[in-house]
């Protein structure tokens, strides 16, 4: 026990002296060789939100998404749980991205100047619908909690208050996570922006009950 203890312990210093000769040009290339994902052909600017950015890495061997958080460091027990559901999804045939382990098995990557940790994806192609866009949130929704219900043994999908009622609740917790972001801090300014205005068209642009019905409908059809 107390060997290995050692022998992680010299492993983490070999790791930080090697990490604290990296330059921010150098990191996409430090990535890609610790989460060996082979080597380094493009880096550029993919995302922002309040919770961290996200760059499109290409190496050698594919597409992945490189995202730092920038707020709160995150909880390595629930990032597990949730690599674990979304193995689960892929299981039942729900496609989403692999997130991928570091050569020594580790899921976060600390920048040695920073100290901001860094998760790795493999990338996933798509386009973001506009925040007006009513029929494909209620789509994406109805996706969302009938993966959950299959997930769970599930045969039926929900539908009706059982199925809005779900979406409230996701929806609260939404809102909820960005007003914690716009009142921390500890948050980059240009991130607690972000989040303000996140949760002003969450609490602005909540559509009335016409609208709902109608997103709804057009959403069953797809």
């Amino acid at each position: 026990m107390i060997a290995r203890l050692a022998e992680n312990r010299l492993a983490r210093a070999a790791e930080l002296s090697l990490a604290d000769a990296v330059s921010d040009e150098e990191w996409p290339e430090h990535i890609a060789e610790v989460y060996g994902v082979g080597t380094m052909i493009a880096w550029t600017p993919a995302a922002r939100g309040w919770a961290g950015e996200i760059f499109h890495l290409v190496t050698s061997s594919g597409s992945y998404a490189a995202k730092e958080f920038l707020t709160q460091r995150p909880d390595v027990a629930k990032i597990e749980w949730q690599v674990g559901f979304a193995d689960a999804c892929r299981a039942a045939g729900v496609p989403n991205p692999e997130t991928l382990s570091t050569v020594r098995g580790d899921l976060l990557l600390d920048h040695p100047a920073t100290g901001r940790p860094w998760l790795v994806q493999r990338w996933a192609d798509g386009t973001v619908p506009e925040r007006t866009d009513l029929p494909t949130a209620c789509w994406l929704a109805r996706q969302a909690v009938a993966s959950a219900y299959r997930l769970g043994g599930g045969e039926l999908v929900p539908d009706g208050p059982e199925l809005f009622a779900t979406g409230l609740a996701v929806w609260l917790n939404f809102l909820y996570g960005q007003i914690c972001g716009a009142l921390d801090p500890a948050m980059d300014d240009r991130f607690r922006a972000s989040a303000v205005e996140s949760a002003g068209h969450l609490v602005c642009g909540i559509p009335g009950l016409d609208a709902l019905t109608a997103a709804a409908r057009t959403a069953a059809r797809r």
